[in-house]
């Protein structure tokens, strides 16, 4: 019978599941994905890995469009449009790779413009000429009609680009031209991947998923080491405000409050010690030791625990005057914070309806939320 070993991926950390039980977990900037499948998995043991990929969208793979090797083609007019959609998106497309092209498909579904293949040959030379790779087409009313935007994908693969194409029915060009681009990210990371598992993983075939690959009739929660995310919503799913690496810092009100970190500075719990502020992670960690991570070892984890006290007790003395402060209640008190916005957002978001909640976090957070809101609905497991 056929063996799948399920690995689950994020910014930071990699967990390994045989069925759906846990067999490893480790901190990825100490041990990359490759090594800890080695030192961790039996490989041949298993016919297929499925890897789940569990990024933030400002987490995704930009080297490719620093290195000048991505060019877009979108319906001229639109240019300023789609060069706004990469400066959100934080890449540094230039103006220079952004070709126009006179199409036009009417607001109704009509073709206005049919595609003119010489004008596209003229851009293909140009791509050519500087080594651009890869292609995006972002086309006007895609989702109404297709056949422009088709036309001009089938010219450029026939040159030899790889070519990105939006297959998003949703209205809205921004919306579905950021969707677009983050589909080409995850294309970039799945490619890296496969790169760096060519040698550990010849004898299995490897499968990538992400988290908007996952359906939930009903709402369903994964809490995991990295990633906080909903899914089951209306058919659609999200990233939650609340994050388990958001960092703990002095508020405005000189009290601790939970801040985003863009993904560059984003370093992991400060219990793994590659942080220099704790994180909701290493508050979550320190209620419950007893979850398994490779590195997080007894000596360091008390050494840390004193760090990440006293640091939560500097940041309330402000508020709290000349009071005695305990450490370790401190902490709980902090951890107060950062799960009644989780357990607000929950509860928000699910409308009532029963949340399951899934990953190496699901019973802390169960655990902590129902302390906080005793009506809110949620139980251990993924729904289906």
């Amino acid at each position: 019978m056929a063996r799948q070993l399920t690995i689950r991926v994020g910014e930071l950390f990699a967990e390994a599941y045989d069925s759906s039980t846990p067999i490893a977990r480790w901190f990825l900037p100490k041990k990359p994905l490759a090594d800890g499948l080695k030192e961790k998995t039996k490989l041949t043991d298993y016919d297929q890995l499925t890897f789940e990929l569990l990024y933030r969208p400002d987490a995704l793979p930009t080297d490719r469009f620093t290195e000048k090797k991505v060019a877009a083609v979108v319906t001229a007019g639109f240019e300023g449009m789609l060069a706004q959609t990469f400066e959100q998106k934080n890449l540094p497309v230039s103006n220079d790779l952004i070709f126009g092209v006179t199409e036009r498909i009417g607001p109704k579904g009509e073709v206005l413009k049919s595609v003119d293949q010489t004008e596209l040959s003229l851009i293909s030379e140009k791509l050519k000429l500087i080594k651009i790779t890869e292609v995006i087409v972002a086309s006007l009313n895609s989702d109404l009609k297709q056949e422009n935007q088709n036309a001009v994908a089938s010219f450029f693969r026939d040159q030899g680009f790889k070519v990105f194409t939006s297959d998003s029915s949703e209205a809205g060009e921004h919306v579905r031209w950021t969707k677009l681009i983050e589909q080409v990210q995850w294309r970039h990371l799945v490619e890296d991947l496969e790169s760096q598992l060519e040698e550990i993983a010849k004898s299995a075939t490897l499968k990538f998923t992400h988290l908007d690959d996952l359906k939930h009739k009903t709402p369903t929660l994964y809490a995991g080491l990295d990633i906080f995310w909903l899914a089951g919503l209306e058919n659609k799913s999200l990233l939650l405000e609340s994050q388990p690496n958001d960092v703990v810092e002095v508020g405005f009100f000189d009290a601790p409050e939970f801040r985003h970190l863009p993904s560059n500075q984003r370093n992991g719990p400060l219990l793994l010690g590659k942080s220099l502020r704790p994180t909701a992670l290493d508050l979550f960690l320190l209620d419950d030791p007893a979850l398994e991570i490779d590195g997080l070892v007894a000596a360091n984890f008390d050494r840390s625990r004193s760090r990440i006290e006293e640091a939560l007790v500097i940041m309330s003395k402000a508020q709290q005057g000349n009071t005695r402060l305990e450490g370790a209640k401190v902490a709980n008190d902090t951890l107060n914070i950062f799960v009644g916005a989780l357990a607000s957002e929950m509860k928000s978001l699910s409308r009532g309806e029963m949340i399951g909640v899934d990953g190496p976090l699901a019973s802390l957070v169960i655990k902590h939320v129902k302390q906080i809101d005793s009506t809110l609905k949620c139980e251990l497991g993924a729904k289906s």
